[in-house]
């Protein structure tokens, strides 16, 4: 299937008569995800974003229900309801998301999650580049999406070849004036994405088929001792990371103490109070045990129970890291 470029900002702004549509825009030098009016207010030809738009998903701050104490406890669930398209999106986030899927519907499935996840529809965009010099999303295998999208849309210079993926993209492709790509379409579809494996370079230096061995084997390195000497603990790399999903609860009292809400915030691995317990225990104390921790997640736990990393490789967390902890830097040495 495909769409003609002329084409485009008439579907999008279809889109936005049935949906809230989300895109990246510019914030500064930089790109954040926001709501769009029009389809001139889109950065499609965006690098990065400074947070991934997971924060549509899961929202940095939560409310879950409000209580009343008035006669007894009375409980109102806050539902949101949205119907949500979140246009754009690199196949890096997509993948990200794919695996926050399955997380959070494993065992006693995350509610808010799922219902919010219902209502959103993902409109991938293909990579013509790694983003920026320190991605290595080729190296994850995340620079092509494995699942997790409705839509997704590759250039072909005049055209998107539109790659369909959960059953519900129908109601999307309803909306627009897309077409049977052709074989000629299909064959310059095909090379261009063959070609994808020379444009993103392996950058960690190996097959990250082995990624897991090295860190179990890594276990007791040194190198987490060495890392605990620069890290500031101030969980920026959580905070950026597509595929973080961990959160606090909060009890919130009204003044006149009848009733008050319950909503849950944005947390991580890395900040030292995530690990206490009661009677003052912290069995995650030292700063070595929580970054290994979470390159353990990243590289290995993840790998082993769901078939996937939950690295992506975007690169954000090296970013935003005050004290140039790169992940990518990690993942090389323990070779």
């Amino acid at each position: 299937m495909a769409i003609g470029k002329e084409d485009l900002p008439g579907f999008v702004e279809r889109l936005m008569l049935d949906y809230e549509v989300v895109a990246p825009v510019p914030k500064g030098s930089r790109y954040a995800y926001g709501k769009v009016e029009k389809f001139s207010d889109m950065a499609l030809g965006y690098d990065t974003t400074l947070l991934p738009p997971k924060k549509y998903l899961l929202p940095r701050r939560e409310e879950l229900f409000r209580y009343s104490l008035d006669g007894g406890i009375t409980i109102t669930p806050k539902v949101d309801k949205t119907r949500r398209v979140i246009f754009g999106m690199h196949s890096c986030d997509i993948n990200a998301v794919w695996l926050l899927d399955d997380v959070l519907a494993e065992g006693i499935p995350d509610g808010p999650y799922i219902a919010r996840r219902a209502n959103t529809f993902i409109v991938g965009l293909d990579c013509e580049e790694p983003c920026w010099e320190r991605s290595f999303c080729g190296s994850m295998k995340s620079n092509r999406p494995g699942g997790g999208y409705d839509l997704y849309l590759v250039d072909l210079g005049s055209l998107y070849v539109v790659l369909t993926g959960a059953r519900k993209a129908s109601e999307l492709v309803a909306l627009g004036k897309f077409f049977p790509a052709n074989y000629s379409i299909s064959d310059a579809f095909y090379e261009k994405w063959r070609a994808k494996e020379s444009v993103f370079p392996d950058r960690v230096g190996y097959d990250t088929g082995r990624l897991p061995a090295f860190l179990a084997d890594a276990y007791e390195s040194v190198v987490w001792d060495a890392l605990e000497e620069r890290c500031f603990d101030c969980g920026a790399c959580t905070v950026v990371c597509p595929s973080c999903y961990c959160f606090d609860v909060v009890d919130e009292p009204d003044l006149d103490m009848k009733g008050g809400v319950r909503y849950r915030k944005w947390d991580g691995c890395q900040m030292k109070a995530f690990a206490s317990v009661a009677g003052g225990g912290n069995f995650r104390g030292k700063r070595s045990d929580r970054l290994r921790h979470r390159m353990m997640r990243k590289g290995r736990y993840f790998k082993e129970k769901f078939g996937r990393f939950a690295c992506v490789g975007c690169g954000r967390c090296g970013k935003a890291c005050l004290a140039e902890i790169d992940i990518l830097d990690v993942f090389r040495q323990l070779r």
